[in-house]
């Protein structure tokens, strides 16, 4: 049996709140604290179809798809991975 490739995409989000907050990864309800100020970069595939949706709450980001991975990014563009999807 071989694997398909689906196609990605990347998605970057700010929190320009000025104040933490959490992202939530639907449908998992996985969490992700989110610090002000800070960016990240969401990698998902279009599985079913489907892209990535984002539903920006008062003190939370919720992301609706199929996620790979999250990472932060510095103002300099070097990426750190805070949230891989788990795969069994």
């Amino acid at each position: 049996m071989s694997s398909v490739l689906l196609p990605e995409q990347t998605t970057k989000v700010s929190n320009t709140t000025g104040s933490d907050i959490e992202m939530w990864i639907e449908p998992l309800g996985d969490r992700v604290p989110m610090r002000r100020g800070e960016t990240f970069e969401i990698i998902s595939t279009h599985e079913l179809g489907r892209e990535v949706e984002i539903e920006l709450g008062k003190d939370s980001i919720r992301v609706h798809g199929w996620i790979k991975h999250i990472s932060s990014v510095s103002p300099t563009g070097a990426r750190k991975r805070l949230w891989e999807l788990p795969v069994k």
